[in-house]
């Protein structure tokens, strides 16, 4: 009766280590896909609010201060201003568009670092959170690169062109507003970072996806009119 006890003991002892291998197994499987974004995540949502501000301040600051007279028909002075304008309300939507909506990628890897697991049961509780962490990143990625995310980075600078057009008479300007807009959007769902969401997918087919090192790289070329940045992603 007493082996048969031990016995039964050591075998729930050997059942919960296999369980807490497999959570931490899994845990860490996790934490390797919210890194594999977290490096792109913070380079994506940085680099697109850090060029939308820019933009904001260079068209805000040029229309409102702006000589009286530029050379040049398309740079005639009023016509000018409406194009710097109409381009800041375009970079203003674009900044609020990545500063409001939330790209947890670029904070979740640290988040599951951060959590506690010294002992089973709080391993099984970071192992509940990651879970919660990857699901949350997957799905603002999905909507980042989203039907409806494509409609509205058509749909701006359709508007910002037509009031460029209808209101200051600019055709010229208008059409370049809405070609140059839509390409930067598109620009910008291209490079939204994607781990957490093929993960994500790939669970759900049974699979498992291949993990990838970050792609995100950059690098300044001098030349003599300048210097040139490029990014990689």
């Amino acid at each position: 009766m007493t082996l048969t006890t031990f016995s039964g003991r050591v075998g729930a002892q050997t059942e919960a280590v296999k369980a807490d291998d497999a959570t931490h197994t899994e845990t860490r499987r996790i934490l390797a896909v919210l890194e594999a974004d977290e490096q792109p995540g913070n380079a994506w949502w940085y680099g697109w609010a850090g060029f939308y501000a820019g933009m904001l301040i260079t068209q805000s600051v040029g229309s409102h201060y702006i000589g009286d007279k530029v050379p040049g028909d398309y740079f005639e002075y009023d016509g000018f201003r409406a194009n710097l304008a109409v381009g800041a309300l375009g970079s203003s939507l674009g900044l609020l568009s990545v500063v409001l909506i939330p790209f947890p990628a670029t904070s979740a890897a640290s988040e599951l670092r951060e959590a506690p697991g010294r002992t089973p049961a709080e391993r099984l509780k970071r192992l509940h959170f990651a879970r919660r962490l990857l699901e949350r990143t997957a799905r603002s990625e999905r909507f980042a690169k989203s039907i409806w995310v494509h409609i509205a980075s058509t749909l701006v600078p359709v508007g910002l062109g037509a009031i460029l057009y209808l209101k200051y008479d600019r055709f010229g300007s208008g059409l370049f507003t809405f070609v140059g807009g839509s390409a930067i959007g598109q620009v910008r769902i291209a490079t939204v970072p994607t781990s957490a969401m093929r993960e994500v997918e790939a669970r759900r087919r049974g699979s498992a996806m291949t993990l990838t090192p970050p792609r995100f790289a950059w690098a300044i070329a001098p030349h003599p009119g300048g210097a040139a940045l490029r990014l990689t992603f």
